[in-house]
């Protein structure tokens, strides 16, 4: 019985060693990945808000531009918020910005990455347990 003890105990300690590491790397990766989630998000935000105070500052200009535009998107030089030509945003999303909620965003995109990470971690956390009870089954 005394064996038998060991070998749990020596699973159970190696089960934490292995499980460990998709929880450090997975841990990492979603916080990483949330965190560009966020500054992402908040670039949008930045955006939407330059939009809105370009269109409440010169509202004639702004819908000037809005009735003689071939597309649905909005030039963000034409409104003096940003220096390339590339960037544009829909004139439906131009409107009142909310606040933004820096701790909604980053727990959002958090939330289901670390879902995930802490399923994994305890899945190879059983696998060895399990395997350890069986090993320490025979030794009887």
């Amino acid at each position: 019985m005394a064996s038998s003890r060991r070998i749990s105990r020596g699973f159970h300690r190696l089960a934490i060693l292995l499980a460990a590491i998709p929880l450090l790397i997975g841990g990492t990766i979603a916080i990483l990945e949330s965190y560009d989630a966020l500054i992402s998000a908040s670039r949008k935000h930045q955006t939407l808000e330059c939009a809105y105070s370009a269109k409440q500052k010169d509202s004639e200009q702004f819908w000037r531009w809005y009735f003689e535009a071939t597309t649905v998107t909005a030039f963000l030089k034409q409104l003096g918020c940003s220096n390339t030509g590339y960037d544009a945003v829909a004139f439906d999303e131009i409107g009142e910005v909310p606040h933004f909620d820096w701790f909604r965003t980053l727990s959002g995109a958090m939330l289901s990455k670390m879902g995930i990470t802490l399923a994994v971690t305890l899945a190879v956390y059983v696998i060895v347990r399990a395997i350890g009870w069986v090993i320490g089954g025979f030794v009887n």
